[in-house]
């Protein structure tokens, strides 16, 4: 995963707003949305149709998980 991914995910783990995440990494909170829609894309395909849960729900709930932003790091 891109390390500008990377942040975002660790943005969404704290709990943080789009506009939050964007200002923070000196982006547009259209970048991040954007960004945010391909990862969560990418999730359902991997792991099966996730249902109507919010796009910032479904990627706090994968980054939740304490260590995950490091071993997505490591899987580069």
């Amino acid at each position: 995963m891109p390390e500008r991914g990377l942040e975002i995910l660790e943005g969404i783990a704290g709990n943080r707003s789009r506009k939050e995440i964007a200002s923070e990494l000196g982006i547009t909170d259209r970048a991040v949305q954007g960004r945010m829609g391909t990862m969560l894309e990418n999730l359902r395909k991997r792991v099966g149709q996730l249902g109507p849960m919010p796009e910032m729900d479904c990627l706090r709930l994968v980054v939740s998980r304490p260590g995950a932003i490091e071993t997505l790091r490591r899987a580069g």
